[in-house]
């Protein structure tokens, strides 16, 4: 983690190898944290993707195995790869769902512009992260603003349609 931390990529992912043979319990956090170089640091996603699949095949903690989902499915999402991320969240069952992989729903949803889906995560997802006392306001508040945002994408659908509406010559009872 030292290394990690100074910037010393290649010799934090030796030690977290060394550790995971060590203690194989820690297998599952430390080859997250290789992905997380590789895909933060080095900008290899193939890479990143290869450990955490790695990881996802050996570990057996099911507290690592939602992280692990989790950050597969959010690094699938940042590169555009959003039905897959999305096939890996709706795979996690709802009575092992944590608020980070219903926030990672939530975002899958709003950047594909499927925004009642975003919408109906997000009402709900906010009241539970209110009443959590470990999530911060900065997260509350963003989920705040992007469920606002959502909204305000479905006020302008509705808004185009009524001035198609009002454009049209013909106006039918059913138009």
């Amino acid at each position: 983690v030292e290394s990690y931390q100074n910037g010393k990529y290649d010799e934090a992912i030796e030690f977290f190898e060394i550790a995971s043979k060590i203690d194989f319990s820690l297998m599952g956090r430390c080859y997250m944290n290789i992905a997380d170089i590789y895909y933060l640091n080095k900008k290899d996603l193939e890479k990143s993707l290869e450990f955490i699949d790695i990881a996802l095949n050996e570990t057996k903690d099911k507290n690592i195995l939602l992280d692990l989902n989790i950050k597969k499915a959010t690094i699938l999402r940042k590169n555009n790869r959003v039905d897959e991320a999305l096939n890996i969240l709706n795979n996690i069952p709802i009575s092992t769902q944590n608020i980070n992989s219903q926030y990672e729903l939530f975002l899958i949803y709003m950047d594909s512009d499927n925004c009642d889906m975003a919408i109906g995560i997000g009402e709900d997802l906010f009241i539970e992260m209110e009443e959590d006392p470990t999530i911060s306001m900065k997260a509350i508040s963003e989920l705040a603003f992007n469920i606002a945002l959502c909204f305000d994408q479905k006020g302008d659908l509705l808004y185009n349609k009524v001035i198609d509406y009002l454009g049209e010559e013909n106006k039918t009872e059913e138009l």
